[in-house]
């Protein structure tokens, strides 16, 4: 591998400058001039190709700047670089995978020597996404990344994965010639930026039936150990943690890497816990993660209880890597919320409204139209009858203008199964649309948006055809029967006397 190649490749780790290039500081022929100082200008941009050519020279790198990431520059004290001792030891340094730890400690080893670590200055990096360091003495330097101190905009700190220190030397080789000196080193430490995303699929859930979550993480992988590539060592944790709202509980999950379906047990662990629902990929599921595209779980939840305000609010949190694991700061999700209410029914006479009537049944059905021209025949509920005030309700619906989490405007369709005595009962279904979440536990005080009145009319007056009628007239026949009779026998008994 010839030198050149070696920085590119270890480059990618954020090494700036690796054996090679310190390796030629002593073979270079150019005088340094007396005096001179260097500047370390570091580019943070937010997923940086792994293929770019970071060798200390300005590249063209796609991508959207990172503002307010602290960077801190320190100088490894007794190391004089244009010597060859120095060569050598900076040589070590640039070959070795450094640590936050070993920075925090002020100190580094090399080749079984301490080396103490000064720092000469902190820098944020600007709306570019730069943090230039200028007028450093010559020397070889260590460049970390501190995340704690930093301030990013137009991101979450906690989505954020700083780079592994890395090494600069002041100058370098210039690696278009070979054969002089740079004094600016440009250098690309790459990010993890990472995100998830929740959705819910909840579409007429009610109590005791199961729905979905669904989460979704593409990684922005990284050399984040130092070791000039990028595979599951720079990942080493992967979880998602789900807290499931109270009522909600797990059923089961499923996971995809790439596109292509994840094996339970083999690929991931699945556990139902103090701390919520953590779906963990195992070596072996972090190893295909590594490879780069979009990791989807999906949990099968169920809903065991309404809770009173009707809403069942839920996150999921991403531990993208290992520091995040160690650190305790995961990355949270978007809020997905599940909406339910009551619907209550108001029975009153169509035409004395004040009067409430006792004993309506209702069902309800999800409409196919605004009007309930048509909707499916399979009930989702039925009522108890109305009571004497006229009122009963159907629970536990899902809001009508709130599913899988997005706006809506579906309609429920009222279905009068069974009137009250002495009335009509109702030819076609009434519209509803539920749009209050919560309990109602007080019918007769039930908030807009979640009551319905509904009128019945007296069953119509029939012609005098009842039983009351005919014995009426039966009777009227026998006294004019009666009458009858009595007028023959007189006539009778005139003609015999005759």
């Amino acid at each position: 591998m010839n030198k050149l190649t070696k920085i590119s490749l270890a480059a990618l780790a954020g090494v700036a400058l690796s054996a090679g290039s310190f390796a030629s500081v002593a073979n270079a022929a150019p005088d340094i001039p007396a005096g001179q100082t260097g500047v370390i200008d570091v580019h943070k941009i937010k997923g940086v190709p792994s293929d770019v050519t970071n060798d200390g020279t300005e590249q063209n790198v796609p991508g959207d700047p990172l503002e307010g990431i602290k960077f801190d520059v320190y100088q490894v004290e007794g190391v004089d670089v244009t010597t060859n001792d120095g060569a050598k030891i900076a040589s070590a340094l640039g070959n070795m995978q450094l640590s936050a730890a070993q920075v925090e400690a002020g100190k580094v080893s090399i080749n079984g020597s301490d080396y103490t670590l000064k720092l000469v200055k902190s820098i944020n990096t600007d709306a570019k996404g730069n943090a230039r360091f200028e007028s450093l003495p010559l020397g070889l330097y260590v460049v970390n990344e501190d995340l704690a101190g930093s301030t990013p905009v137009g991101v979450e700190k906690d989505a954020v994965s700083p780079a592994a220190p890395f090494a600069v030397a002041l100058p370098f080789t210039n690696p278009a010639d070979q054969a002089s000196w740079l004094f600016e080193a440009d250098v690309y430490p790459k990010n993890q930026v990472n995100s998830v995303v929740k959705a819910v699929t909840d579409a007429g859930v009610r109590e005791g039936q199961e729905f979905t979550y669904t989460l979704t993480a593409t990684p922005m992988l990284g050399d984040s150990n130092g070791d000039g590539k990028i595979d599951a060592a720079d990942i080493g944790h992967f979880e998602f943690l789900d807290k499931l709202p109270t009522g909600v509980s797990f059923v089961s999950a499923s996971a995809s890497i790439n596109g292509a379906d994840a094996t339970l047990t083999d690929d991931f662990t699945a556990t139902d816990g103090a701390d919520g629902v953590s779906v963990a990929f195992t070596q072996a599921g972090i190893e295909k993660i590594a490879k780069g595209g979009e990791v989807k779980v999906e949990l099968k939840v169920k809903l065991d209880k309404i809770n009173p305000d009707g809403l069942a609010k839920n996150t999921v949190t991403l531990f993208p890597n290992q520091y995040s694991k160690d650190q305790g700061k995961g990355i949270p999700s978007n809020e997905v919320v599940t909406k339910h209410g009551d619907i209550v029914i108001h029975k009153v006479d169509g035409a004395e409204t004040t009067k409430n009537l006792a004993g309506a049944v209702f069902t309800v059905h999800m409409g196919k139209d605004a009007g309930c021209a048509d909707y499916d025949k399979t009930a989702i509920a039925t009522s108890e009858p109305t009571n004497d005030q006229g009122l009963t309700s159907i629970a536990g619906l899902q809001l009508s203008n709130w599913v899988n989490d997005a706006a809506a405007d579906n309609t429920y369709c009222l279905v009068e199964t069974k009137a009250p005595t002495g009335y009509q009962l109702l030819p076609k279904a009434t519209p509803f649309q539920l749009t209050a979440a919560g309990t109602v536990t007080d019918l007769s005080a039930a908030p807009d948006g979640s009551k319905i009145q509904i009128e019945n009319h007296k069953n119509l007056g029939l012609p005098l055809t009842g039983g009351a009628g005919i014995g009426l007239l039966s009777a009227a026949g026998v006294v004019a029967l009666g009458g009858g009779l009595t007028v023959g026998l007189r006539n009778s008994r005139r003609n015999k006397k005759n």
